[in-house]
């Protein structure tokens, strides 16, 4: 088993008050990081706006595709209306047409006096 280690000890100074660790002036330091991040918001402002106009055009197509889908909407239900009128008046002219082909009082079938 390898031998414990002993405690550092540190030498005591003659200098009573403690000292301060004196710090060396720092210069920008530019690292590539940061550098790719200044650049990345200088073009997030042209990117942003770009977008939010992209997606104003967007929802303006929208609009206008809505407004021509209730357009739509609204020639089908006039077509519908039509439709329903149209076969109410079928319905009114196929009942005439039997009124006028078995007038009232004869019989549906043949007489017995065709046969």
């Amino acid at each position: 088993m390898p031998p414990e280690a002993s405690p550092v000890e540190t030498p005591e100074t003659e200098f009573s008050e403690p000292v301060e660790p004196v710090e060396a002036p720092q210069a920008p330091i530019e690292r590539p990081e940061e550098s790719s991040i200044a650049s990345q918001k200088e073009f997030k402002g042209p990117a942003i706006s770009e977008a939010v106009n992209e997606v104003m055009q967007i929802v303006e197509a929208l609009r206008q595709a809505l407004a021509q889908m209730e357009d739509v909407l609204e020639l089908v239900e006039v077509a519908e209306r039509q439709k329903l009128g149209d076969e109410r008046e079928i319905d009114s002219l196929r009942r005439a047409l039997r009124r006028f082909h078995h007038p009232r009082g004869e019989s549906h079938g043949r007489s017995q006096t065709e046969e």
